[in-house]
C-alpha cells in the first residue's frame, strides 16, 4: 500500500552503513533471531523434540553436550533471551575453558544427555570390535561431513563407529591430516566419557582402545 512503511520486529541502532555494526552487536542480533525462531517454533509445534523424556540435572551432575564432550552442571540461571525470561543450566566443559548455557526447554533439541550406563558401555565396545562393517570409500570431503554428523549427534555409539573406521583405515594407509584430526576428536570424546562411566583413568581407557586396533 502506497505510503505505508514496513514494520520490523527487530531494530538496529545503525542505519545506512552496515559495516559500522560491531561484532558484539552482530552476535546479539543473531542471538535474538535464534531465540525468536525457537520460541515461535515452539508455539507452532515445529521445533524438533526428542521422543525420549528430557533429563533433569542437578549441580554437580555430569552431562554430555554433543560436540563438546562431558561437562559438569554448575547451577541454574535465568536469562533474558529476546524478551523471554528463560531458565537454563550452566555447564562447565571438562578440560576446556568454556561455559555453556542450555535453556531447560531446549535440552532435548541440543541433545544434552546423561553419561552412558553399563549396558551402553558394552554396546560401545561391541561397535569397536566389529570388523565386518563396510568402510566408506567416498572422497574425504564427503566422509568428513558424514563423520561430523555422527559426532554432532552426541551418540557414543556413532562416535565409536567413526573411531573404528578411521583406525581400520589407518592400518592400510597413511591417514591425511584431516583424517588424523577427526580420529583424535572421536578418540578424545570416547575416552573422556568411557573413563567417567567406568570410573577409570583416561590413560587406562586410551590404552585399552589402542590395543583393540593393534596389528
Amino acid at each position: 500500500m502506497e505510503g505505508a512503511s514496513p514494520k520490523s520486529p527487530l531494530k538496529c541502532s545503525h542505519t545506512g552503513d552496515i559495516s559500522q555494526i560491531t561484532r558484539n552487536e552482530a552476535r546479539g542480533f543473531i542471538d535474538q533471531l535464534g531465540a525468536l525462531w525457537y520460541f515461535a517454533g515452539a508455539v507452532r509445534g515445529v521445533v524438533p523434540r526428542s521422543s525420549v523424556p528430557m533429563p533433569e540435572f542437578q549441580p554437580g551432575d555430569k552431562a554430555v553436550y554433543p560436540g563438546h564432550g562431558v561437562a559438569e552442571v554448575t547451577g541454574k540461571e535465568t536469562r533474558d533471551l529476546a524478551g523471554f525470561e528463560t531458565e537454563g543450566y550452566l555447564l562447565e566443559a571438562l578440560g576446556k575453558d568454556m561455559t555453556l548455557f542450555v535453556p531447560m526447554n531446549n535440552v532435548g533439541r541440543v541433545g544434552l544427555r546423561r553419561l552412558v550406563d553399563d549396558e551402553q558401555v558394552s554396546q560401545v565396545y561391541d561397535v569397536l570390535r566389529r570388523r565386518d562393517e563396510k568402510i566408506s570409500t567416498a572422497t574425504w570431503n564427503r566422509r568428513h561431513r558424514e563423520y561430523m554428523e555422527k559426532i554432532k549427534t552426541g551418540s557414543l555409539l556413532q562416535i565409536a563407529s567413526v573411531l573404528r573406521d578411521l583406525c581400520i583405515l589407518r592400518s592400510g594407509k597413511e591417514l591425511s591430516y584431516g583424517e588424523k584430526n577427526m580420529l583424535e576428536t572421536a578418540r578424545g570424546l570416547l575416552v573422556q566419557e568411557l573413563a567417567l562411566a567406568k570410573d577409570q583413568s583416561e590413560e587406562d581407557i586410551a590404552r585399552e582402545i589402542d590395543q583393540m586396533f593393534e596389528n
